[in-house]
C-alpha cells in the first residue's frame, strides 16, 4: 500500500503513507510522525487518536 487513511473520531483522521514504496523498495529507510522522526517501535495511543500522519521513507538498501 501506498497510502491508507483512518477515521479515528472527532474528525481526526490518521494517514499511514510509504513513500518510493515499490518491490525493490522493501527496506525502511526513515520513519516520521507528524514530521519529527520517529525512533520508537511503538505509536502511542495518544498520538493515533490526535490524527496526523506517519510516513515510511523505503529504500532498497538496508
Amino acid at each position: 500500500m501506498d497510502e491508507a487513511s483512518v477515521h479515528v473520531g472527532n474528525g481526526n483522521v490518521f494517514k499511514v503513507i510509504a513513500k518510493n514504496n515499490s518491490a525493490a523498495n522493501k527496506y525502511i529507510k526513515s520513519v516520521t510522525l507528524n514530521g519529527k522522526p520517529h525512533e520508537k517501535l511503538y505509536i502511542d495511543f495518544k498520538d493515533i487518536a490526535a490524527g496526523g500522519e506517519l510516513v515510511f521513507e523505503m529504500s532498497d538498501t538496508r
